[in-house]
This record gives structure tokens, sequence and C-alpha cells, in this order.
């Protein structure tokens, strides 16, 4: 009965009923991960592992291009977003070069270019050879403010070609994978300049290293220290008089790429948001993996928590995840993974059958995506952390590696406190959403916080509360608002999550709306959404306190019925894990493992046998767990040859 539980739970949850493409193209692609090539490699410096991450992007690039995956990359990126999501359960850095690659430099230059024939060869080395695109907007002292970035693109009138310079310290390309000596073509932004005229931010595609991986005349690369655990060749690159001919300007479609240079008519703020359109793409990639990250960490945690024992005094001793005091935090993080995961799946939707009316309002909701699902996946990988004691420190159980990717995918693409700040201001600027407010007429007193119709209305109240509050803060006098702004900036984050939970409560709410009532996951999934809301309650009580939305004693009673539901999920809580469809054949972290202490039988027996080689303990676990389910294999094929 679990079983099938668990199957139709990973169909709801990959969206088989609505999108079956992707569904089936998660299952087929599960699998790819389990090759040698994907393996946790312990015996391998850091440079080495830079190099493999680089090897395995070469592999990848034959895949993608023997399935055809990047044929429709412009008008349906889904299936390289779901490919690269799949390869950040085992490699987060691999999933940084792919996506740069992919869904930043090939996308950037297939939406802006003249028309199908214009820099043709230069896509072709970068869809079919052994080249990697870089994206390089990025600097030193600009931070992610685009539109202040001050490296130049010269135009020569004479030859035909710009010229590319960094004019300062302030202006060098920040952090950019440049360093690896392989062949690398980058898209470089760049204040395009005319006689004395600064024309704003257009993108050049540059190359960076040639075919035998030495540096272009020009290009000056500086390599950064190593992220701890992300395999990725960070440095600083600087252009000096890099000459690249006229038709390497990105002007967007239908603007001729050679001749006598013709600019487009936009300002400068339209022409940079069109040319970093890519990002509400790579938003979407980043968004699944945060997600995809936090799930995999939850289930090692629970899996883990099956098995560690804590000491129970006059008592056996007792698993772990017995006590409120580890489950229930697990089962918020769980609740709020399967409501990202439903978001993540209207936001695909969206992009893929060009629902939304306007690029505006999915780039809206790509940036809550993507600010609200790093900012979980940290908060709840760093639980799992905790939670798995000393075993979670280590690599090889992959949740540490999961949280450091986190931390670079909060600032990376947008950073997360910068887009909730853009999204709570979007919110109070638009008047459409101060007529939805006024519209919500929401007696709280008559509520019964048990109903999930009930918890979303009262979730509406208070996220109309704090929007009410923040607005009554702000100056709108022009010379005022920007520091009202800035004084109120935490009001600010806290209503963009609570306006983003709130959302995520509705999609949540919308999917279970659709099963069948009389299903076990129906029910199982209903708990889980209430579960879900009374969490976002409770991290509002203060607010609702102070506006006297609720009294101590409906808080009180709020509190108890969240502690009864978390009993009862309790007991389906590897099931809800095992909906995620991620397997331990894929991750392969010892501590998942059914009997996680036999895995380390290997090792004993080595060291019994006075071995005293020096092998990596991960590495011998791995090995161990591929025998074992070699031996496991073999068995159930000679039992069906007896039968």
């Amino acid at each position: 009965m679990n079983e099938l539980l668990t199957l139709k739970l990973q169909e709801i949850l990959r969206d088989k009923t609505h999108n079956p493409k992707l569904y089936y193209f998660w299952k087929k692609n599960l699998s790819l991960l389990t090759k040698d090539l994907f393996k946790p490699k312990g015996s391998v410096t850091l440079e080495e592992k830079v190099q493999l991450s680089y090897q395995k992007m070469h592999f990848i690039k034959h895949f993608i291009n023997d399935n055809r995956y990047a044929d429709d990359i412009l008008t349906d990126p889904s299936r390289i977003i779901l490919l690269n999501g799949l390869l950040s359960l085992v490699d987060p850095a691999l999933w940084a070069v792919v996506n740069i690659h992919y869904l930043l430099c090939i996308n950037t230059i297939l939406k802006l270019r003249s028309d199908e024939t214009h820099l043709a060869n230069i896509l072709d080395e970068l869809l079919n050879e052994k080249t990697v695109g870089l994206y390089l907007a990025t600097e030193l002292g600009y931070g992610s403010n685009l539109f202040a970035l001050k490296t130049q693109a010269r135009y020569d009138v004479d030859t035909n070609e710009f010229v590319i310079n960094t004019p300062d310290y302030k202006s060098m390309k920040y952090m950019p994978n440049t360093g690896l000596p392989t062949a690398k073509i980058a898209i470089v932004f760049a204040n395009l300049i005319l006689d004395t005229t600064d024309y704003g931010v257009f993108p050049f595609v540059v190359p960076i290293r040639n075919q035998a991986g030495d540096l272009q005349k020009g290009v000056f690369v500086t390599r950064l220290e190593q992220i701890p655990d992300f395999s990725l060749d960070n440095a600083i690159t600087t252009f000096k008089n890099v000459r690249v001919p006229r038709e390497n300007i990105l002007l967007g479609p239908n603007l001729p790429y050679h001749g006598s240079l013709i600019l487009p008519t936009r300002n400068k703020r339209s022409q940079l948001l069109m040319s970093i359109d890519a990002i509400a793409t790579g938003k979407l990639t980043s968004t699944l993996t945060a997600i995809l990250h936090m799930q995999a960490s939850l289930f090692v945690t629970v899996k883990y928590a099956r098995q560690r024992k804590v000491a129970v005094p006059r008592s056996q001793d007792t698993a772990v995840i017995e006590y409120k005091s580890h489950y229930e935090p697990l089962l918020r993080y769980v609740a709020k993974s399967y409501a990202m995961n439903f978001f993540f799946n209207f936001l695909i939707t969206s992009k893929t059958s060009q629902a939304t009316k306007s690029h505006r309002r999915f780039s809206h909701f790509a940036s809550i995506g993507k600010a609200m699902a790093t900012s979980l996946a940290i908060e709840s990988i760093n639980l799992c952390r905790i939670k798995c004691g000393a075993q979670g420190l280590f690599p090889g159980n992959k949740i540490i590696s999961y949280l450091i990717a986190q931390h670079g995918l909060y600032t990376a693409e947008g950073e997360s406190d910068v887009l909730f700040l853009t999204i709570a201001r979007n919110v109070i600027m638009q008047a459409k959403y101060q007529k939805l407010y006024n519209k919500m007429q929401i007696k709280h007193t008559k509520l019964d916080l048990t109903h999930t119709q009930d918890q979303l209305d009262f979730l509406q109240g208070c996220e109309k509360q704090l929007f009410t509050q923040l607005k009554g803060k702000l100056n709108f006098a022009e010379a005022g608002f920007e520091n009202s702004w800035k004084e109120n900036s935490l009001t600010a984050i806290k209503f963009a999550r609570l306006y983003g939970q709130n959302l995520l409560a509705r999609e949540f709410y919308s999917v279970i709306e659709k099963l069948p009532q009389n299903t076990k996951q129906f029910e199982l999934l209903d708990l889980l959404l209430k579960f879900f809301n009374l969490t976002v309650i409770n991290e509002s009580m203060d607010l609702s306190l102070r506006s006297r939305l609720l009294s101590e004693n409906v808080c009180s009673q709020v509190q108890k019925y969240q502690n009864q539901l978390g009993r009862e999920l309790l007991q389906q809580l590897d099931v809800l894990v095992d909906g995620f469809g991620i397997t331990n054949e894929v991750l392969n972290v010892p501590i998942a493992e059914q009997d996680y202490l036999s895995v380390f039988d290997a090792i004993w027996s080595k060291q019994n046998d006075d071995s005293q080689q020096a092998d990596r303990v991960i590495d011998v676990c791995v090995q161990n767990l591929t025998n074992k389910r070699n031996e496991k294999a073999a068995r159930e094929e000679e039992m069906e040859q007896a039968v």
C-alpha cells in the first residue's frame, strides 16, 4: 500500500497529469545519474574535481545532442532545466557549468541574434564541440547592479570592430568560471561607446580561450581560491584592447549584423532588461535546484533518523525521529518543499505554454520562486546538517555540499534579499494590489483554523495587514520615498516572504482540489497542506497578536492542532520523502541506506586485514554500496530463472 501511495505522490509532485512529457523525462533521466561517471570520488584533489566537472560537461553535451534536448531551448527550455536540476543532485558545480553554458550563454545568443545565420559558426562550436559558454556580467565594484557596469566596448569605425577594455579595478569581471584552460566563449556585458557617447550596456560575444585552452590576446585571468566542496574554476577576468568583429554585438532580432551599425531605439534601461532576459529562465533552474537539494537533504536526514538511536533512561534506545524536537521541524520543511515544488510546476507550465499574459508577470513569479526556494533551501538544509550530527559535515553524505551550493545560489541571478525587496516594491507601487486588498473583507473571529479554506483566508488577511502597515510607514513624496523605503526594508522583506508563502499555499490548494477526495493521496496531501498553512500562521503569530487578528486562546488552539497533525504525519514521513522520487541509487549516501552501518563493513574488513592503504571512506563505501546492489540484483535474477 505504501509503495502505491509513494508512486502516486511522485506522479502528483512531478505533474504527470498536466505535464506528462516532463514526468517521463524525469523518470527516464534519473537513471543517467547512476552511471560510474557521476558517483562520488573522494580520492581526488580540488583541482582534479574541477577538471572532472568539465569532463562530465562534455559527456552531458553529447547526451543532450543525441537526444536533441537543445533543439527547442528557446521556446521550451523545460527539458534542459529539468536535466540540469537532476545533475545538481550529484555535482552542484556541474550544474553551474551546464546552466551557464545552455541557459545563459547559448540562450542569450539565440534570443538576441539578428537572424538564423548570425553567429551560426559560434553556436555550432558551443553546441557541438568542446567549447564551453560563459556569462560575464557581474563586476567587482558593482555586484548585481548591472546598470552600473563600467566595462567598455568602443566601436572602431576604421576596422569595423569593437575594442573591449576594463577601465579600472572596480570594473573587473568577478568570479566567472574562466580559470580552467579549456576552450571558452563568453557573453560579456559592456558599455557601447561610439565616438564619445555611451549608449548603455550591451552583450558581446567574446572568445576567452582558444581550442588549446590558451587565453586570447588581451584577456587576463586570475584564479580565485576555491569555494569549499564546490569545484568550479572561478576567477577575476579583465580585458585590454580585446578586438571582436562587428557581428559579435547582440542587438536583438531583425537588426543587421553587418554593414553600418544601427542601434535599437530602446532606452538604456529597456535595452539592458531585454539583454538579460535569459536570467529569468536561469531563475527557473535555480528554483528547481534549490527544491531538489532541499528534498534530497530531507530524504537523507529522515532515513538516517530512523536508524540513529538515542539513549532513553530506564528504557530501550529509541530512534531519534520519534522525538518531536526532531520530527516536527523536518515536517515543516517537508511541507514547504511540496508547496515549493507545486509552485515550480506552475512556473514551468507558464514558461512553456506562454500562459502568462506578459513577460513582466512571468518575471515577477520567477523572482518569487527563486527567492523563496533558495531561502527555504538554506534554512532546511542547515536544519538537516544539524539533525544529522557529525555525519552531516562530511561531503560524502551530500548535505554540506548542498548547503554550500545554496549559499551560492542565494546570491546568483539576483540576490534573493534584493528580489524580495523588488517583489515588495512591485506590489506596493501597483494600484491593482491596493484594489485587491481593499476587496478583502475577512472576519478573523469567525474563521475555523482547522479548515483549509479558512486557513487560506486568514493568511490573506495577515498579508493585507502587513501590506497596510508597510504602506503606512512609507513616505510617497518623491523626495522622501527612498529614505523611508530603506528604513523599512526589513518589513518589506517580511511582507514579500508572506506574500510568496501565500502564493505557494494557494497553488498547493489548487493541486489537491483536482484530486479525487476518497483517495489516500488526497487525505495525506490535505493534512500536509493544513500543516503547511499552520506553520506559516505560527510564523506570523506576532503580527496576528499585535494586530489582534487572533486571541492568545486561539493561538494556543492553533498550536495544539498543529501538534496533532504532526503526530499523524509522522506515521507517513517516510512515504512523504520517498514521494520526492529521489533514491539512494542516485545519491550514494552511506547514512541513507536502510542499514547504514553495514555500508562501513568494508572499511572494517580492510583494517582487520591490516591493510593500511589510504583509501577515502566515501570511495570504499560507494564501492561497497555498488557491490551490495549488484549482489542483490544477481540473487533476484537467479530467483526469476529458478521460477
